[in-house]
């Protein structure tokens, strides 16, 4: 007849209560990193529709002047483009609550570009990899055509 691990004297108490807790901790874990990697998605979303919105708000500052002179050649007033597209900027991240690390708007002929930049802010993931700063950035474009172009 053969002898049971309690009968050999090792006990098996507490076993079960170790696994459910290694259980619980990589659920915590995993739970905590799709959480940061959610806010990931949803701040990139929200910063990816504020540059486009900054893009067509900017590409609507048309260089009347050029305009007039030369009706077949659009081209924007490249100062009020960046500034149009640098106050929106300015105003919806304050608005939202979003901290932007980085803003450039390029003006090419009727064409401008706005890239904006943010450091997302993670909870569990930081303490997983330390002094490791993740960055979301975006860039949409836009151009100032006339009404039947």
């Amino acid at each position: 007849m053969t002898k049971t691990r309690a009968e050999k004297g090792r006990s098996e108490k507490g076993f079960f209560t170790i696994w459910v807790l290694g259980l619980c901790m990589c659920l915590f874990m995993i739970g905590g990193i799709s959480l940061d990697l959610w806010r990931g998605f949803s701040d990139r979303r929200q910063l990816a529709a504020m540059t486009d919105a900054a893009a067509v708000a900017a590409a609507s500052q048309i260089d009347l002047t050029a305009f007039r002179s030369q009706p077949s050649r659009l081209e924007l007033n490249q100062e009020d483009a960046r500034k149009r597209a640098t106050d929106y900027m300015t105003a919806e991240a304050t608005a939202s609550n979003l901290q932007l690390t980085g803003l450039e708007v390029k003006v090419n002929g009727p064409v401008v570009q706005v890239i904006a930049k943010k450091k997302l802010d993670m909870t569990l993931t930081r303490i997983l990899v330390p002094n490791k700063d993740i960055d979301v950035s975006t860039t949409s474009a836009a151009e100032a055509r006339l009404g039947g172009q």
